[in-house]
């Protein structure tokens, strides 16, 4: 049954396409002289390893999704492993895949690697991060702390911006 903003390819979809453009701006932006030509501000850093432009976009109900970059400064791998949140009973790393034409989520407990000198990219339709369990949902323009897991760096803990959710019907994630 497909509710309201859903297509062929999944209740994600819709939802992930506006914040796949908001992030592509973003990008843009960054690449453009004199608009953040000296690249996006460090959310945190953690050995070599530097988060970048960090938010937490909050459907309706109990779930958020999480999206951000890591650059990886320094001549070694590593991988994002985990990550957690006091607000979130469950936390966990997902990839979107498309399926027989549905976009379906999956946990990836493996994590993410990073790879010297290389970006790891959490983004809609992609790679991201799932915060579940939410019992009071943040506020737009409110900050989370969120925990990220590296496997030889250690963890670090930025305060990610909420931002608004960008599609209609709670943007898939329910029960995810």
């Amino acid at each position: 049954m497909r509710g309201v903003g859903d297509d062929e390819r999944g209740p994600c979809a819709r939802w992930a396409r506006r914040l796949d453009f908001a992030f592509a701006v973003a990008l843009l932006s960054a690449a453009i002289p004199g608009c953040g030509a000296s690249g996006p501000e460090p959310a945190a850093q953690v050995g070599d390893l530097i988060v970048v432009e960090p938010a937490l976009v909050a459907p309706p109900g109990g779930s958020a999704a999480l999206y951000l970059r890591v650059r990886n400064e320094g001549g070694e791998g590593d991988r994002l492993i985990g990550l957690s949140a006091p607000i979130a009973p469950h936390a966990s790393l997902h990839r979107t895949r498309v399926e027989a034409g549905r976009a379906t989520m999956k946990a990836a407990p493996e994590g993410f690697p990073v790879g010297p000198g290389e970006v790891l990219q959490l983004t809609p339709g992609g790679r991201h991060g799932m915060l579940m369990g939410i019992a009071s949902p943040p506020e737009v323009g409110t900050t989370v702390a969120v925990t990220l897991s590296f496997e030889k760096a250690g963890a670090v803990t930025l305060q990610v911006p909420v931002i608004a959710h960008a599609g209609p019907g709670g943007g898939g994630h329910e029960g995810h």
